[in-house]
């Protein structure tokens, strides 16, 4: 998912039987050439394994060597072959690439060729209109060596609406490679559902995640815990390594992503607040110190303004000596980084659904 799948993000799915994420769509071009793009763009650690990193490419040189760079560092590449935005089409990428299904071909024979096994190369695709030319280039993918096709169940006009699983049956009839089929799944019980049906080798999950990380593990809806888990890991990657080898034994898990920007951070939890809570308690420090904010309640709420529209919030007064979960106030620089300025206590001690 574009700017979604990030690694705090991937980092709260391994809470909850994801068994493999992918980074979001990278640009190979701009990878390849800056410095910048590749430290703001790939962020990965110890724990945030198994993982692909999905490249978008028109190209085999931008996409070999993308692959190259980060081959130390993933377990396997995807070319993003999927893409339906606009900006995406008008570069070349993206469900674009599907009128060239011999280039396509071609990239994924060079990384095949220049990055041994077990790394794998694959290819995230959709549906076309006419479903015999999707299974030929699903064939002709499968013969040049591709590890596993990833295929959207949808055409690139078809951004919403029902999935028809027979054009996955169909696809994996006609190929040998695993396929793991993409589209309108909303629950676990949805995932196996479709294994059976399709036989396909894996299920993904992407907008239905958003709003339920807790997903793969048979929750039908994202409870406290998890949200207290993402603030958890959010805190973590705000802290300098001084503070964050003091504080990870006793109050947040061990995980340390860096680089995380507010809007990582808020977007998220936006998304897991949306179908969950009417009415949310927090336990609120009266007196955070925050660019631009006085410090009070009030004020200190306002920042989350747009995460709360329409909650009910129930504000409890800070006592110095409670021992709740840390998470920081968040002050946003120019650049969009964030800034650990002080500790706001925060917990989220009730969801009433």
């Amino acid at each position: 998912m574009v700017r979604y799948s990030k690694l705090q993000f991937r980092t709260l799915l391994r809470h909850y039987n994801c068994d493999l994420c992918y980074t979001p769509m990278i640009l190979a071009d701009s990878f390849c050439q800056s410095a910048k793009a590749r430290r703001n763009e790939f962020t990965t650690n110890l724990f945030d394994t198994p993982l692909v990193t999905q490249f978008a490419a028109n190209n085999m040189n931008d996409f070999l060597n993308a692959a190259k760079i980060v081959a130390p560092y993933c377990d396997g590449v995807d070319l993003n072959c999927g893409c339906p935005q606009r900006w995406a089409k008008q570069i070349g990428i993206g469900c674009v690439m599907l009128e060239k299904p011999e280039l396509i071909a071609d990239v994924i024979k060079q990384c095949r060729n220049q990055i041994p096994k077990p790394f794998t190369v694959s290819v995230k695709m959709r549906i076309l209109k006419d479903m015999r030319s999707t299974v030929e280039i699903c064939r002709t993918l499968d013969k040049c060596g591709v590890s596993f096709l990833a295929v959207h169940g949808r055409t690139s006009s078809q951004l919403t609406g029902e999935v028809d699983p027979i054009n996955f049956k169909l696809i994996n009839e006609n190929i040998s490679c695993p396929l793991v089929a993409n589209g309108g799944i909303r629950t676990l019980e949805e995932c196996y559902k479709l294994q059976a049906l399709t036989n396909c080798k894996g299920v993904m999950v992407a907008n239905s995640i958003l709003t339920n990380p807790m997903l793969f593990s048979d929750s039908e809806k994202v409870d406290s815990s998890c949200i207290q888990n993402w603030l958890d890991i959010c805190y973590n990657s705000t802290l300098s390594e001084y503070e964050y080898t003091k504080v990870v034994n006793t109050k947040t898990i061990a995980e340390k992503p860096p680089h995380l920007t507010f809007q990582c951070f808020h977007h998220h939890l936006v998304f897991m607040l949306e179908k969950t809570a009417k009415t949310l308690n927090l336990n609120l420090e009266t007196k955070p110190h925050l660019e631009g904010v006085s410090g009070n309640s009030e004020e200190c709420i306002s920042i989350f303004g747009s995460t709360f529209a329409g909650l009910e919030l129930s504000i409890i007064p800070h006592q110095s000596d409670w021992l709740v979960s840390d998470a920081s106030v968040w002050s946003v620089s120019g650049t969009g980084d964030i800034r650990n300025r002080s500790k706001l206590q925060v917990i989220l001690s009730t969801l009433v659904i």
